[in-house]
């Protein structure tokens, strides 16, 4: 399960830990994030970016063995406690540019291509 920090489960769809398993870009600027956790709704992801909520962004989305190009809009930023420098954000997959049928089962492709034995999907 995520770490405490991250707030209370207000989420429509299980998530799984990712950190280590899934890197994430923000695209077109290229700047990397940390993704910490993944659904089929959306992540959460740590970087030293402030993003805004509301904020529709583009994002490739990476494990060892699966690529997703995606968009998703910021649901909430906060301070990682002891790191003012690192943010925590919450995105929510959404309708865009680059998210469609196809990235739908991208993201499908790329949570069986980390979930490890125990994660739990409905």
């Amino acid at each position: 399960m995520a770490a405490d920090w991250t707030g209370p489960n207000k989420r429509r769809a299980p998530r799984i830990d990712v950190l280590r398993r899934v890197s994430g870009r923000l695209i077109p600027i290229d700047r990397p994030i940390v993704v910490h956790d993944l659904s089929r709704a959306g992540f959460g992801a740590v970087s030293q970016i402030t993003f805004r909520p509301g904020d529709v962004l583009d994002f490739r989305l990476d494990s060892a063995t699966e690529s997703v190009t995606v968009s998703a809009r910021v649901v909430h930023t906060r301070p990682v406690p002891g790191s003012p420098e690192h943010f925590f954000t919450g995105f929510e997959f959404v309708q865009g540019n680059l998210l469609g049928l196809t990235q739908e089962a991208g993201i499908d492709r790329l949570i069986e291509a980390v979930t490890v034995r125990g994660d739990r999907w409905s």
